[in-house]
């Protein structure tokens, strides 16, 4: 059994991620990484279906991911194993990388 997440980065689309179920958080953030080519911190998604609609999640731990994870299995007739997370890119992976020096 998977999960899709379809990722979202700065409101663009950066692609997908199929996991199995049972990924963990550091899985999770190594197979984005893989994806989009640069860590992430966290993901946020916007509930919008069963008892906890309108209350967006923010996952950047383990716990939370839990929490997220749990959401999906209270959820699965709406999602049907699938949701949009916008991706927050660590801040060392928000900028360029510096040119090495020569000197």
């Amino acid at each position: 059994e998977t999960y899709k997440f379809e990722l979202f980065h700065q409101d663009n689309p950066a692609g997908a991620v199929t996991v199995a179920t049972s990924i963990d958080w550091a899985g999770f953030k190594a197979a984005v990484q893989a994806k989009v080519g640069f860590e992430i911190v966290s993901v946020n998604y916007d509930d919008d279906f069963g008892p906890h609609k309108e209350q967006d999640i923010r996952c950047k731990s383990k716990e939370e991911w839990e929490d997220l994870i749990d959401m999906m299995k209270e959820d699965a007739a709406e999602i049907k194993g699938e949701i949009e997370v916008e991706i927050v890119a660590a801040p060392s992976a928000a900028k360029p990388a510096a040119a090495a020096s020569t000197d």
